[in-house]
């Protein structure tokens, strides 16, 4: 058991960070921002070829650039990666750090004018969608309007004046389930009861209540429009 204790050697792993690098020289995140690698000690060790550094306010020495020290002393903040706004040289950026491993920090720059140009881009763009929702809306409304609200009025309104002028068999047809639906069904058994109303007083008034034959008004308008028919 204790020789499986020994140690017999180590097991030494390298990676070639050339492709990173390769990557990040290549990407193009905004027109003069960028993503920038760092160790911890703030030394650049790999940026986009099209951003310049020059107005960064970087620290150049003999090993090379650094990052200013308003990036470097929170950049292992765990608050680090939220955008923070910097003056870096005479320009305002947002800068955001993401520690992607022991010795290896991501930062990212952003220039505030681009953020701000950005902004009122999306904001000339929900402009023009919420413009375009209404356009769209209000059109729908008034065909929802008509179909749900105006027609069934208007039915109803034709039935109460058909009814008025006599025309006991007039049904509205309920065309939803909500108020007005509701309001043509209670038109409907309204119709329904007058009809029934009607007939019992006709027949109250022509027909002896006892026999239920015709009675004697009945004889006499009878007789009436069969003299009248006669002297035709």
């Amino acid at each position: 058991l204790d020789g499986l204790n020994t140690l017999l050697g180590h097991l030494i792993v390298t990676i070639d960070t050339r492709f990173l690098t390769e990557l990040v020289e290549q990407l193009q995140v905004s027109d003069e921002g960028g993503l920038l690698l760092a160790d911890n000690e703030g030394n650049i060790l790999a940026a986009p070829k099209k951003m310049d550094l020059t107005g960064l306010g970087l620290v150049s020495d003999a090993a090379g650039r650094h990052l200013p020290h308003s990036i470097t002393s929170h950049q292992h903040n765990p608050a680090a990666h939220l955008p923070q706004l910097l003056t870096l040289g005479e320009q305002p950026y947002y800068v955001g750090s993401k520690p992607l491993h022991e010795n290896l920090i991501a930062h990212l720059l952003i220039p505030e004018h681009e953020l701000l140009l950005l902004s009122s881009d999306i904001s000339l763009l929900i402009g023009i969608v919420t413009g375009i929702t209404i356009l769209l809306a209000i059109p729908l409304m008034f065909y929802l309007l008509k179909k749900q609200i105006l027609i069934p009025l208007r039915h109803i309104n034709q039935a109460v004046h058909q009814l008025s002028d006599g025309d006991e068999s007039i049904e509205v047809k309920p065309t939803s389930d909500d108020e007005l639906g509701e309001l043509s069904q209670s038109f409907n058994t309204m119709s329904q009861k007058l009809t029934h109303s009607n007939a019992k007083i006709r027949s109250l008034a022509f027909k002896d209540t006892l026999t239920g034959l015709p009675n004697r008004y009945l004889f006499g308008k009878t007789l009436e429009r069969v003299m009248t028919e006669c002297k035709q």
